[in-house]
């Protein structure tokens, strides 16, 4: 089943070409990934008249919890001087956008 929402979580897009083509020019906003989600939501929706959705009999599961102090993921990030939370703020700014994921 299909539901409508306004973002998909970035760790599992699926995108059709039109839309991964249109969405892909903003990725360089965030090295982390965060804020792409709610981006690209926008752009789907905002820029071309349609809506992003969830495939609700496709489900995905972090294996381990998300450890934004301690991964070695989030420390390459800080000592490159990347901060994930940053780049979704600015990303929320410069479009107008509010971090949040829900159904429509």
């Amino acid at each position: 089943m299909l539901r409508p929402i306004t973002s998909v979580e970035i760790m599992m897009p699926g995108y059709s070409r039109d839309s991964f083509s249109r969405c892909i020019q903003e990725f360089p906003r965030s090295l982390s990934g965060w804020g792409l989600d709610i981006l690209s939501g926008y752009i789907v929706r905002e820029k071309m008249g349609l809506l992003p959705h969830v495939i609700d009999s496709v489900q995905a599961t972090h294996s381990k919890p998300v450890d934004t102090n301690n991964s070695l993921y989030y420390h390459f990030l800080l000592d490159h001087g990347i901060n994930p939370q940053t780049e979704l703020d600015d990303i929320c700014t410069f479009f107008s956008l509010k971090p949040e994921i829900s159904s429509i």
